[in-house]
C-alpha cells in the first residue's frame, strides 16, 4: 500500500517537479485503476464473508474497466481469474452472512444448496467470461457450500426461515461472528511468505531442520502474542 501511497502523491504534486509526459501518463492510468478498481476491495479483503460477492464484482468491474483502458482490463482479468478461490462451491456460501444481498437473492442461494455439487473439486474455478455480467452468487452455491459449515461446527437451521428473519436470529448472529473470525487465503499465504524470508537459512540449511525450525516459531507467536513479561510468565 506505501507505494500505491507514493504513486498518487506523485501525481497529485507533479507541478512541483519535473515528469516526463510518459510517466505523467503511466501514473494517470495507475491511479485511474487504483481509485475505480483496487481500493475498495482491498480494504474490505480481509473480510472472509463479504470475499465471495467481492470476487464476483470484481470479475465485472474489470471487465466493465476495458471502456477506460482495454489492456489493463484484461490484463487485471486474466490475472485475477486464477485466484477465484471464494467462487467455489465450497466457499461461496459464505455469503450467506453477507448483508449486502437481498433478501431475494439469499431464498436464491437457499434454494441453490439442494443442487448436487461435484464430488471432486476443480484445481481452478474457471467462470464464463460471456456470461459473468448475468451471474449472480447463488449460481456459484451446491450442495457442497454446506460443508464448510458443518466443519466448523456451525449451526444451518436458520436456513429454514425467512431470510428477511436472518438478521435478527440468534443462530444466524452467532454463526456470522463465528465465520467472521475465519482467516481469508491471502493473510494466511502472505504470513507463511513473510516468515520463510525472515528464518529462511538462518539457524539452519537442512529443510528437514529448516520446517521444524518454521513450525516452531510460528506456534511462539500464536502462544506469546506478547512480549510483556506478565504474558510469558504463564
Amino acid at each position: 500500500m506505501a507505494k500505491l501511497i507514493y504513486c498518487m502523491k506523485i501525481y497529485l504534486f507533479r507541478s512541483l517537479f519535473k515528469v516526463r509526459a510518459s510517466e505523467l501518463s503511466g501514473l494517470r492510468q495507475f491511479n485511474l485503476f487504483l481509485i475505480k478498481i483496487y481500493l475498495k476491495k482491498w480494504y474490505t479483503s480481509q473480510c472472509p464473508i463479504l470475499a465471495p460477492v467481492n470476487d464476483l464484482e470484481l470479475l465485472k468491474d474489470l471487465i466493465q474497466y476495458k471502456s477506460i483502458n482495454p489492456t489493463v482490463s484484461k490484463a487485471a482479468y486474466d490475472t485475477f481469474s486464477r485466484h477465484l478461490w471464494y467462487l467455489s462451491d465450497s466457499l461461496a456460501g459464505l455469503s450467506l452472512f453477507d448483508s449486502r444481498i437481498s433478501n431475494e437473492e439469499r431464498k436464491k442461494m437457499t434454494n441453490s444448496l439442494r443442487k448436487d455439487g461435484t464430488e471432486i473439486p476443480p484445481k481452478r474455478i474457471i467462470v464464463d467470461k460471456d456470461t459473468i455480467d448475468v451471474n449472480e452468487i447463488s449460481d456459484f452455491i451446491t450442495e457442497n457450500s454446506k460443508q464448510i459449515f458443518i466443519t466448523n461446527g456451525i449451526s444451518l437451521n436458520f436456513l429454514h426461515k425467512d431470510p428477511s428473519l436472518w438478521e435478527e436470529n440468534e443462530e444466524f448472529i452467532k454463526s456470522r461472528y463465528r465465520i467472521g473470525q475465519l482467516k481469508v487465503v491471502n493473510d494466511v499465504a502472505e504470513r507463511g511468505v513473510s516468515l520463510i524470508q525472515n528464518f529462511n537459512s538462518v539457524l539452519t540449511k537442512q529443510e528437514e531442520q529448516k520446517q521444524y525450525l518454521l513450525q516452531v516459531v510460528e506456534y511462539h507467536r500464536r502462544e506469546k502474542y506478547s512480549f510483556k513479561k506478565s504474558v510469558n510468565l504463564n
